[in-house]
């Protein structure tokens, strides 16, 4: 009993504390874009974070004249990111990464393509340091992808399935 109330009470505070940014079909954003090349994420602290885990990053569409960045979970520290999903319906995106930790480990991080424009490059999950990219996905159903595709990217360790 008091093991199923204390899962039941963990999985509770992890789904407040899970964020989402939206773009609707009109390419109006939440939370706004502030500059003509920017950042969609969930909400970010004073150190430029995210959650870590359970983020919801939608695009129906893309603001006019605007070429953004879209990233399910950011970490500028050795945090890992995981279960963070991306999912892009129309628009014109610079690039895109399902998560992404400065130094920790990226795990089952989703990218959904839809359609829409991506003109740089897409990554399931990237540890930019001393983590792996584990179980990281991009999946394409439409659209039109002009550069690199992956699934995981870590710049010094390892990047499976």
């Amino acid at each position: 009993m008091h093991s199923a109330l204390f899962l039941a009470l963990v999985g509770a505070y992890q789904a407040a504390y899970a964020d989402t940014a939206t773009c609707d079909v009109n390419g109006f954003c939440t939370p706004a874009l502030r500059t003509i090349y920017d950042k969609l994420s969930p909400p970010l602290d004073s150190n430029g974070n995210t959650n870590t885990s359970g983020n919801v990053v939608t695009v129906h569409n893309t603001p006019t004249g605007k070429e953004i960045f879209v990233v399910g979970a950011l970490r500028q520290d050795h945090t890992a990111v995981d279960n963070n999903q991306v999912i892009i319906n129309n628009g014109n995106i610079d690039e895109i990464y399902g998560g992404y930790s400065a130094g920790g480990n990226t795990t089952d991080n989703k990218v959904i393509i839809n359609g829409g424009t991506i003109n740089d490059v897409i990554k399931g999950g990237i540890s930019g340091g001393n983590g792996n990219a584990t179980k990281n996905i991009v999946t394409i159903n439409g659209g039109t992808i002009a550069n690199r595709v992956y699934g995981g990217f870590s710049y010094f360790y390892n990047a499976t399935r």
